[in-house]
C-alpha cells in the first residue's frame, strides 16, 4: 500500500508521517519514503533565458528526483505500507500544466505508481509561512500568494479522487490531525485506534 500525504509547506506533513510511521509500524512494517534532492545544485548552476524559465527547470529536475526516489526506495515489497512524505502530486500542484518542460516532468512521473491513498493537509497559508520563517529555512516561493496558489491547485486537482482526503490543520492539534488520518487509513486497512 501507498500512503501519500502531501500539501503546502509549512503545513506539517513530515511531523504527520513520522507519527503515521510510529502507529503503523506496530501493525505492519513501513517504510518512510521522500524524495531526495539530487538535482538542484545542477538547477542552480544553469543559466535561465527566455525560452526556459528557471520553474520549468525546477520541475524536470523535481520530476527526474521523484523517479529516482521512487526507484530507489519502493523496492521492500508489497507486504508494506509505504509512507510517502509528498508524492507526484505535490509536483503537479507546485508546478502546474502549463509549459512543455512540466508536460515532460509528467511523462516522467508516469511511471510511479498512483497512491491507495492521498492525505492533503491543508492550512491558512499565512500560519504556513510563519511556521517555514520559524523553522528558518524559507526559501524564494514560501510566500503567501504562492502558497495559497498551490494549495488552490492541489484542491482543484484531487477533490474529484475517492483515494484523497483533504484535513484542514488550521485550527488542530498535531494529535488531532493524526487522529483523523489513522480514521481514514482504517477504511482501507485493518488497524485499530483508542
Amino acid at each position: 500500500m501507498l500512503i501519500a500525504i502531501v500539501g503546502i509547506d509549512g503545513v506539517g506533513k513530515t511531523t504527520q508521517v513520522e507519527l503515521l510511521k510510529m502507529f503503523l509500524s506496530s501493525f505492519y512494517p513501513v517504510k518512510l519514503c521522500k524524495a531526495v534532492v539530487t538535482n538542484k545544485s545542477l538547477v542552480d548552476n544553469i543559466d535561465c533565458n527566455k525560452e526556459v524559465t528557471r520553474e520549468e527547470i525546477i520541475s524536470v529536475a523535481a520530476a527526474f528526483d521523484m523517479l529516482i526516489s521512487y526507484n530507489t526506495q519502493m523496492n521492500l515489497g508489497d507486504d508494506f505500507i509505504y509512507i510517502w512524505d509528498r508524492y507526484k502530486c505535490c509536483h503537479e500542484a507546485y508546478f502546474p500544466d502549463e509549459h512543455t518542460q512540466h508536460k515532460i516532468s509528467y511523462m516522467i512521473l508516469k511511471k510511479t505508481k498512483a497512491p491507495d491513498i492521498t492525505v492533503c493537509l491543508t492550512i491558512n497559508p499565512v500560519v504556513a509561512v510563519e511556521r517555514i520563517i520559524k523553522r528558518g529555512n524559507a526559501g524564494q516561493w514560501d510566500c503567501v500568494n504562492f502558497l495559497s496558489k498551490v494549495q488552490e491547485n492541489y484542491l482543484r486537482l484531487f477533490s474529484a479522487n475517492e483515494n484523497f482526503y483533504i484535513i484542514d490543520c488550521t485550527d488542530l492539534s498535531k494529535n488531532a490531525v493524526h487522529k483523523r488520518i489513522i480514521n481514514i487509513i482504517a477504511k482501507y486497512i485493518d488497524i485499530s485506534y483508542i
